[in-house]
């Protein structure tokens, strides 16, 4: 049967529809916004909540983050002089007080952190949809009434323009850092940002409305300074669409982020304007990214939401133009989008910024697309019978209007489609990372039973041990490595800002040598490798440390030695966002060269001195004497492997030349005076050739062997047998394969 063409139009433009008269060709797109939009929500907020409760860090700055709220919630000055103990992060208080606050309320934990972000990110879902629903109703007041048909107001479509919106939010968790859901400050600033714009748009004809956005760009601005570019941009709108009441935003502003800002820099002797500004000033900026790198990224991975951005601002001038009158919603948004995108390529060319810069660079053009797109619907669809010639035409035509204004929607769903829903498997802890982080979080309160852990790069790790926390390695990387030369900056004089960062640079370092030469730590844990190569000096691998790690930590190789590698252990769980980071090497505090010995307990032999006298080598795989590090492997050419848990600086070591060398040590006589021995013992595990024995009269009564690891173990001998003998220790390495050497330490007699 041949159909004509006439026929096919009316069967697509005839309307359809279901029970209750319900026409249902509007509802198609709205329906299909809703299926791409929603995966994309569903699997971001499975992520937040597979990611809540994670103990250890996502990211490597949470800690810093925590501590500072901590100090926020003991009442601990927030900006002072640089020490070990703190150093404030470039940045406003506003974020690590509330936390601080809430933490006395519900207890301070990444959980906490994180559910504030998470509560923050929804609020700015929220206000987008309802920025949208906003804008249409305003544009269409009478079609949005309560006589109007339900299924044809286009608040419904402003929603589902708003719904795709925030899946292009969505899958662009990945790109912008996996940022959403950290207990890090962007969420709340940008929440706070947003809920200004959205005051501004529903209150800039009265002075209420108006004192409300600046009550709230202020606060933005307490929690980060980016906020600036919003504030510029809220002060454009309002002069475009109330002149009047500008002077009471500005007012607002200055007295909410100004005055607090001159009061609290006064209380804090001026260290609250050097954290939040002379620093930054200090820092490097790479502007190829505010010209060239960055808008490059924001169009690779975003070039469907600003192709969308483009459509709605042509679809929304021709709206304008049509109806000879202007929205106000969408020129402000638009303001915003173009402050979200200057925050983003100025934010991302400083130095030490990552991906999150790029934040506002995706929300707020994803706002005004939605607000631009339904502002525009709106004022087409309302009612106009002055409307003659040209533009009387143009509205007759409902359809071809109505497929205009799904647009910019349309593209912006093809970018969520082609984006893909966010990676679960690459940003959620599997299985593996939380027994890795379970196992840490045992090595670490193990250590912290001995007495207080530095961890530089989580200094949380420190309360979560039992400590009272302590600064963050960026902390160091903010004050110590800036530019050097003295010209540059916004305002202030250059000379005297740079005098100031080199006297807290000073200051910095001086205090972090002090701690590490005192006891307060037994042990650091760093995430980087400082052992930059191991070289030969005889038998010994001596270490030679990388010059850049050294110097952010003075006094490490001078006070402390590394001992273990949390990997060995699966233990090191690395962080999932932002900086690769996983704490991993464990230095330990160079002990006293004779230790205390337990109460009722002797030394027997503690190997200390350096010497061996009167015991009896055979072989060459002892060597002759004592040694303080790892030995050299002359199969691998390199370091033997971390030794650790030495009871003092020296041990015996059947490790000279390798695991290929074999010997015999026999220890001289000693009396068995108490009921208990006790050593220390490392190394390879084979009984019957590698092997600690203690010989009585003759006979072999006891023997240990190791467990194929370079970390010292306590072994413990009841000799109440024995008691009032004498005997002898027997240190038997005739093994020549892997694991073929033992090495033993701090030899006790004991009562228990």
């Amino acid at each position: 049967m041949i159909i004509s063409a006439q026929r096919v139009r009316r069967l697509v433009t005839r309307p359809v529809k279901a029970l209750g008269g319900v026409k249902l060709l509007p509802w198609l797109p709205r329906l299909v916004a809703l299926a791409v939009a929603l995966p994309s929500l569903v699997v971001l907020y499975y992520i937040f909540w597979a990611r809540l409760s994670y103990p250890l860090d996502l990211e490597w700055m949470e800690s810093g983050v925590l501590v500072t709220a901590k100090r926020a919630m003991d009442q601990a000055p927030l900006y002072a002089s640089p020490t070990l103990d703190f150093a404030s992060f470039c940045y406003p208080p506003l974020y690590p007080v509330v936390l601080g606050w809430l933490g006395r309320i519900f207890g301070l934990s990444y959980t906490l952190g994180r559910a504030l972000s998470v509560l923050a990110f929804t609020a700015i879902l929220s206000l987008m949809a309802h920025a949208a629903w906003r804008a249409a109703r305003e544009a269409a007041p009478r079609l949005c009434g309560r006589g109007a048909p339900w299924y044809r107001r286009p608040t419904l479509d402003g929603a589902a323009f708003a719904a795709v919106s925030m899946a292009s939010v969505a899958v662009a968790y990945g790109w912008t850092g996996a940022w959403y859901d950290l207990v890090r400050i962007d969420m709340v600033f940008l929440a706070l940002s947003v809920g200004a714009f959205y005051a501004l748009a529903a209150g800039h004809r009265s002075v209420r409305g108006v004192i409300l956005a600046g009550v709230l760009l202020g606060l933005a601005y307490l929690t980060k300074q980016t906020a600036v570019f919003f504030i510029v941009a809220a002060g454009l709108a309002q002069l475009l669409l109330r002149a009047r009441l500008l002077p009471v935003l500005v007012v607002t502003v200055g007295v909410v982020a100004g005055l607090t800002t001159l009061a609290y820099n006064r209380v804090t002797d001026g260290w609250f304007w050097f954290y939040i500004f002379d620093l930054h000033q200090s820092h490097q900026m790479d502007s190829s990214f505010v010209w060239s790198k960055a808008p490059r990224h924001l169009w690779t991975h975003g070039r469907w939401l600003y192709l969308g951005c483009g459509a709605a601002v042509i679809w929304w001038s021709f709206a304008a133009v049509v109806r000879r009158r202007l929205a106000p919603h969408a020129p402000l948004w638009l303001l915003g989008a173009l402050a979200g995108v200057a925050a983003s390529t100025v934010g991302r060319s400083t130095q030490w910024a990552f991906d999150n810069a790029y934040i506002p660079g995706v929300v707020l053009p994803a706002i005004f697309c939605a607000v631009a797109a339904a502002e525009a619907w709106g004022m087409l669809v309302a009612n106009d019978p002055e409307a003659t010639g040209w533009r009387g035409r143009v509205l007759a035509r409902p359809r071809l209007l109505w497929a205009c204004a799904w647009l910019p929607a349309a593209l912006v769903g093809i970018g969520v489609l082609s984006a893909g829903v966010p990676e679960t498997r690459r940003w959620v802890p599997d299985a593996q990372q939380r027994s890795e982080a379970r196992r840490f979080l045992v090595q670490l309160k193990r250590m912290g039973r001995e007495g207080e852990v530095f961890v530089p790069y989580h200094p949380y790790y420190n309360v979560l041990a039992g400590g009272r926390g302590h600064g963050h390695i960026m902390n160091v990387n903010d004050v110590a490595w800036t530019r050097r030369e003295v010209s540059g900056g916004l305002m202030g004089d250059a000379s005297n800002r740079r005098a100031k960062v080199l006297a807290a640079r000073r200051s910095l370092l001086g205090s972090i040598r002090a701690t590490l030469r005192s006891d307060r730590f037994v042990a650091v844990i760093h995430d980087r490798n400082v052992v930059h190569r191991w070289t030969r000096q005889g038998q010994r691998a001596v270490l030679r440390p990388r010059g850049a790690y050294l110097a952010q930590l003075p006094g490490l190789t001078t006070y402390f030695r590394p001992e273990l590698d949390l990997a060995w252990l699966r233990a090191a769980p690395r962080t999932l966002s932002g900086n690769p980071s996983a704490p991993r090497f464990v230095w330990r505090r160079l002990r006293p060269a004779r230790p205390r010995p337990l109460a009722g307990s002797r030394v027997v032999f503690d190997f200390e001195t350096g010497g061996l006298a009167g015991w009896t080598f055979e072989g060459t795989a002892f060597g002759r004497g004592a040694v303080d590090g790892p030995l050299w492997d002359p199969r691998r050419r390199g370091a033997q492997g971390l030794v650790g848990g030495a009871g003092g600086r020296r041990w015996v070591s059947s490790f000279h030349g390798g695991d290929a060398a074999t010997g015999k040590l026999t220890s001289p006589s000693f009396r068995l005076d108490r009921p208990v021995l006790r050593f220390r013992l490392g190394g390879g595990r084979d009984l019957a050739r590698l092997f600690v024995g203690l010989r009585v009269d003759g006979q072999m009564v006891r023997r240990a062997t190791a467990r194929n690891s370079e970390q010292f173990r306590s072994v413990t001998w009841d000799v109440r047998s024995w008691l009032g003998r004498d005997a002898k220790l027997e240190i038997v390495d005739a093994s020549t394969g892997s694991w073929g050497h033992l090495q033993v330490d701090e030899v006790w007699l004991g009562s228990r």
